[in-house]
């Protein structure tokens, strides 16, 4: 059981017994979360996107630099570039937020991403990665989906603070 941890364009996956997101280690030392339900609790903490230190990381240049690296070499084990993906292709399709964002893209963005898909599945079935002049490069791999998915997490944001106004006479 793994959690995700994004830096940037990257997503890392760690193991969750090492995350600061267990909500069982706070059980364990009897210390009780600020929040009852654990997704609740980790959607304060980064956004219904998870957690992300990118913008601290990319404010500091000497982080920047020792971090990079890493990310790209978590990026290369990730292999989702090697199958023609993109990092926001693997974004979880059953949040209501994501659903929105995806009727939201262009007709063309639409149709790219579902060859991507499905080139994706394709080259799982068989075992193979694409030929490496196929590979989505770094430059291409750009958040295409996440604008779209947090304007729909502002929509509902809004619409939650209007519904609970407190309209007094």
């Amino acid at each position: 059981d793994r959690t995700a941890f994004a830096y940037g364009n990257h997503m890392f996956l760690v193991p969750r017994r090492i995350s600061i997101m267990n909500h069982h280690s706070y059980r364990k030392e009897n210390i009780k979360p600020k929040f009852k339900d654990f997704k609740i609790w980790a959607t304060h903490l980064g956004g219904p996107l998870g957690i992300s230190l990118a913008p601290y990381i990319l404010k500091n240049p000497s982080l920047h630099r020792f971090i990079k690296p890493w990310a790209n070499a978590f990026v290369n084990a990730a292999g989702y570039r090697k199958v023609g993906l993109r990092y926001d292709d693997l974004l979880i399709e059953e949040r209501d937020d994501v659903q929105r964002a995806l009727s939201r893209l262009p007709e063309r963005e639409a149709y790219d991403r579902v060859y991507r898909l499905r080139r994706a599945f394709q080259c799982d079935t068989m075992r193979r990665q694409l030929p490496r002049d196929q590979w989505t490069k770094p430059e291409d791999d750009v958040r295409y989906l996440v604008p779209h998915v947090n304007e729909a997490i502002k929509e509902d944001a809004e619409r939650a603070e209007w519904d609970t106004m407190d309209v007094s006479s």
